[in-house]
């Protein structure tokens, strides 16, 4: 296939030259709801969706009226080691009323020493018996006892090896899975492999997950688990801390909505239960949703959560409490804007968790404010005349005791709940007690976190009135600036409030990629370049931009202004205004795109900061974040050319990324951020792009500033890629080609990606690229590393290949010549020197005979180039695919140069406005 493909490159070349331009044409991505109640959780195969379709109940409108929705549950064994004879769902699909309260309660004589459940004999209803006013439980009551905790829906086999089922539900949060029985008579118990739930490494919500309907229309206790779709979200961000052992844990960080680093946030230290990690919470627990929607309706002020590991310190009965006290609290105060006072702090835990909320009274009475003891395991185990009068004190002064037991949970921890509040009572503390409907389940936990921060976490008095203006970036339609700038069709209001500062602030300005050029401009930037010194790379730039306010249609975005480049300064600055006292604020128009800034403060004793945005603080993974503020304007069809895939799809049609860590090469722990494409399926095997960041950058850059996650997503759920992985690492700590990056990726990363990930494991599923420095990782990889990768994306490279042909072994020239495709790409407004060193990789790898692309990109050395870059190389040279299927419709996209076929033997001289571009197009299989 690769000598025919190479064949007919070369009867191209030798045929007849055609002079007229040519516009490169592609498919526009077309974002689509295919699930207008609730985001789905699926993955299309053939015309069988599969994993969890929500929709409005259409099947079961006369027998169920009351379940408002149906969920569709579609799994594809075609995959699987053995013939599977009989496919079950199960998860929380059983419900209670409290009228059976009585009839569970006249079980409890049959408890005996050391049983916890008794002889349970309570029959709950069915999915398909549900009624209004009933509440959801993950246990079957008439089930606990025999070890099994669900009801069963039986899947019918609709097609070979597809099988299917629909249950009517009410609104709410579920998780399932899925309960398979093998011909051969064995058993097993999955997760959904196409809505595999979030994880951080190991960790995840143990069961795949779904909402169904919305706040206004769910079942009591679920208000506030739905995710907001209005931005006013915070961010879950894992890290690692040095626990009290010397060991490595982890730690989810939730910061709220508009965090600011100079302010200060009071924080809830959150325990998961038996068998529990540190996602758990934000996951199956929906604690990130419960504090947006409390947050954002006024009800609770912005506050911080941290969850843990307390598996790993065996609850109350190890080192939990001293962990916490003597390392996670430390760790948060020297890396977070936390209160550091008694009154600022909360401890909440469900069961086992719980039961650490209960080991902090006793043994950490003066650290915490606030106590969350859901369904605790274990009594507090003291009377009030075993206590010093100091202990005592120190309970009694507590803000606030919350204790909540489901209804239908264990007869033990009923009673266990009820001693808790009774001791509490007995010291003279503030304390209140809940029932919640439900069992030892998830739905209980959730309305209890949401209960306790509603009702019973902080003493704010009264209500602050509403702040009249909104921090942060908003975006909204152009109306400011319609007759002066007519074509930038949005308009961006940047708002800071500087009360919190140290010092007093004179002077506000926000830079960015808020500069602009055209493409008219080339000969007047290639003017340039004869200033050029040995060792410099920009010369003496005195190429000016346009300003925002002078922005036109069909000009581009750059984030260098070419002429401060070469000053050090890199964006043009805007000023603003102190609208009222502490209050700043300016507004710029802009066409459609991804953009990147930062303020830049002068201080009233003439000193200057560069900050990120304190009210949209980009996503971390630990100390490593995009290194700006970010926002999108516009969407797919109303943006600058090149930008069209970074916007995040609303369909729900979106991988995941997670950030986990490995060991290196040199030994060290170090991170990775891992892209797993919508509908990842362990049970299949993915092909997989390693992407290296730049000079300065780290394993979270692409994903955010680069949009690599968006443009993935467009292009798989659009047809134009096959399902990848991607895998993000910190290049900068093995100084890129340098140093030890590309030993580094094939002796440890691939080899940690094939044993925990189903990646493919041939050449041919392997791809490499990079920007700037990790450009020149992917050359180094060329040389090095060239039997192992079939695809190298070369974005704006620093430095060349330097080699020669003749240096090269046999063997090297084969494998280089083999590889599938080579994409060379850089900025028209690059360095000069970078424009050269982009020219010179495309020149040796065509004298090898290698099969290259090089492209021109509008823009300079910066992230707008990149992620064209990488939106192009994806769709247009990743993988040997089939022809792609679905909405074709034609849109003008790509590159806005012109471009000629390449005649062998010719040489062609390149003006300002022509470029060379040398294409190959997927070819179909």
């Amino acid at each position: 296939m690769r000598s025919q493909r190479k064949l007919a490159a070369l009867l191209m070349s030798l045929s007849m030259v055609v002079t007229m331009p040519y516009t490169a044409f592609a498919t526009e991505p077309t974002v689509t709801d295919s699930n207008p109640v609730s985001a789905s959780s699926a993955e299309r195969q053939g015309d069988v969706v599969q994993g969890v379709a929500v929709t409005e109940n259409t099947l079961f409108q006369d027998s169920t009226p009351d379940a408002h929705y149906q969920a569709t549950f579609t799994l594809d064994t075609s995959g699987f080691a053995k013939e599977v004879a009989k496919v079950e769902v199960g998860g929380n699909f059983q419900f209670y009323t409290e009228d059976q309260l009585d009839d569970y309660l006249a079980n409890e004589d049959t408890i005996e020493p050391g049983m916890s459940y008794g002889e349970f004999t309570l029959s709950g209803y069915r999915a398909t018996e549900y009624k209004a006013g009933m509440f959801t439980t993950g246990v079957a009551m008439d089930l606990a006892a025999t070890g099994q905790a669900n009801y069963l829906y039986e899947l019918s086999e609709i097609e070979e090896n597809i099988w299917q089922t629909s249950l009517p539900l009410p609104g709410g949060q579920y998780y399932y899975d899925y309960f398979i029985t093998y011909a051969d008579g064995t058993t097993e118990t999955i997760k959904d492999p196409a809505n595999l739930p979030i994880a951080n490494g190991d960790s995840d919500a143990n069961h795949s997950l779904f909402y169904v309907g919305n706040s206004e229309d769910c079942v009591a206790g679920e208000e506030y688990v739905f995710p907001r779709t209005d931005g006013k979200t915070g961010t879950v961000n894992y890290v690692t801390y040095t626990a009290v052992d010397g060991s490595t844990q982890p730690l989810g960080i939730y910061l709220p909505y508009g965090y600011d680093e100079t302010k200060t946030y009071k924080t809830l230290y959150l325990s998961h239960g038996g068998g529990g990690n540190e996602v758990e919470w934000y996951e199956i627990g929906s604690a990130k949703n419960i504090f947006d929607n409390l947050i954002a309706e006024g009800e609770l002020e912005p506050t911080i959560i941290v969850t843990m590991d307390n598996l790993y310190f065996n609850f109350e009965s190890g080192d939990s409490v001293k962990n916490i006290t003597e390392c996670i609290i430390p760790y948060m105060e020297a890396n977070y804007a936390v209160d550091t006072s008694r009154e600022g702090r909360a401890i909440a835990g469900l069961s086992s968790g719980g039961s650490v909320t209960v080991g902090a009274m006793l043994n950490a009475n003066d650290t915490f404010d606030y106590y969350g003891v859901f369904s605790p395991s274990r009594t507090m185990n003291f009377v009030e005349e075993s206590l010093t009068d100091e202990m005592k004190a120190d309970l009694k002064d507590a803000e606030s005791y919350y204790v909540s037991c489901g209804i239908f949970d264990s007869y033990l921890r009923r009673n266990v709940n009820e001693q808790v509040y009774e001791e509490l009572q007995t010291i003279g503390a503030n304390v209140a007690f809940t029932w919640k409907n439900g069992s030892h389940d998830w739905a209980v936990w959730r309305a209890q976190l949401s209960d306790f921060a509603k009702n019973y976490l902080w003493e704010t008095g009264d209500p602050e009135p509403p702040v009249t203006t909104t921090l942060g970036v908003q975006v909204e339609s152009n109306t400011l600036f319609q007759d002066s700038t007519p074509d930038a069709h949005y308009q961006a209001t940047f708002t800071l409030d500087t009360s919190g500062f140290a010092k007093e602030v004179a002077k506000v300005e926000v830079g960015g990629n808020f500069q602009f050029y055209t493409e008219d401009q080339l000969d007047d930037y290639l003017a340039n370049e004869d200033t050029i010194e040995p060792g410099m790379s920009y010369g003496e730039f005195t190429l000016s931009g346009y300003r925002a306010t002078e922005y036109k249609a069909g000009m581009f975005t750059t984030g260098v202004a070419m002429d401060l480049a070469a000053t050090g300064q890199a964006n043009y600055l805007y000023e603003l205004s102190e609208i009222e006292e502490n209050i700043w604020q300016t507004s710029l128009p802009l066409p459609g795109g991804q953009y990147y800034y930062d303020y830049f403060i002068t201080y009233a004793d003439g000193t200057t900061e560069t900050i990120k945005d304190p009210a949209n603080l980009p996503i971390a993974n630990g100390d490593s974040d995009a290194n700006h503020s970010l926002f999108y304007v516009g969407n797919s069809e109303d943006c600058v050319a090149g930008e069209e895939y970074v916007f995040p799809r609303t369909d729900g049609k979106t991988g995941t990324v997670n950030y986990v860590t490995y060991t290196a090469v040199d030994g060290s722990t170090q991170p990775l951020g891992i892209y797993l494409p919508y509908g990842y399926d362990e049970t299949k095997t993915y092909k997989t792009l390693y992407l290296s960041h730049g000079g300065g950058g780290n394993e979270v850059e692409w994903y955010e500033i680069g949009s690599a996650k968006n443009i993935f997503d467009n292009l798989i759920a659009e047809g134009e890629l096959e399902p990848t992985i991607i895998v993000t690492m910190d290049n900068l700590y093995f100084n890129f080609e340098s140093g030890d990056s590309v030993k580094n990726i094939t002796e440890c990363i691939i080899p940690y990606m094939e044993a925990n990930y189903a990646v493919d494991t041939s050449r041919e599923g392997r791809a490499i690229a990079g920007l700037s420095s990790g450009g020149s990782v992917s050359v180094d990889a060329m040389l090095n590393a060239n039997d192992t990768f079939d695809y190298y994306g070369v974005f704006s490279p620093s430095r060349t290949m330097n080699f020669v042909e003749e240096s090269l072994t046999d063997e090297m020239k084969a494998d280089l010549k083999d590889a599938e495709s080579y994409y060379v790409s850089c900025g028209i407004f690059d360095s000069y020197l970078r424009r050269n060193v982009n020219e010179q990789v495309y020149e040796e790898l065509q004298t090898i005979g290698a099969n290259v692309a090089f492209t021109w990109k509008n823009g300079s050395h910066d992230w707008a180039v990149w992620r064209a870059q990488l939106s192009d190389f994806a769709k247009n040279y990743l993988w040997e695919t089939d022809a792609p299927t679905g909405d074709q419709t034609p849109v003008q996209t790509g590159d806005p140069v012109q471009a000629m076929p390449l005649v062998l033997g010719m040489v062609i001289s390149v003006s300002a406005l022509g470029f060379v571009v040398y294409r190959r197009k997927k070819e179909n299989a």
